[in-house]
């Protein structure tokens, strides 16, 4: 589990390759472990994932496909990543009207 600003995440990367596509998923809980389900939409999503690749030259941002508000602790994204390295990524969402953030590191092979 990755600690967050108020949340805590784990974080699954499926297919993360060079030229595709990855679908990174969040399993939000709060400090107590408790499964979080009262997200709030942030500018018009249900979350935004920021991805910047270790020489700053690749930038991701994404907005999950499900944009209903409150009902799951699961936040899934499809982020397009266009080459192999190094990246971070940072998962933003609001909860009890204030944005929360979770940063995580992958690798892309």
């Amino acid at each position: 589990e990755i600690p967050g600003d108020g949340l805590r995440a784990k974080v699954a990367i499926q297919s993360p390759t060079g030229g595709g596509e990855a679908t990174i998923t969040f399993d939000l809980t709060d400090a107590a472990g408790k499964s979080v389900e009262d997200l709030q939409p942030y500018m018009g999503a249900m979350g935004h994932l920021v991805v910047l690749s270790s020489d700053g030259k690749e930038y991701v941002h994404a907005h999950p496909a499900d944009a209903k508000p409150g009902t799951s602790s699961r936040v899934v994204f499809q982020a397009h990543i266009m080459k192999p390295g190094l990246y971070k990524g940072w998962g933003q969402f609001r909860r009890m009207d204030a944005v929360r953030v979770v940063p995580f590191v992958f690798k892309v092979s």
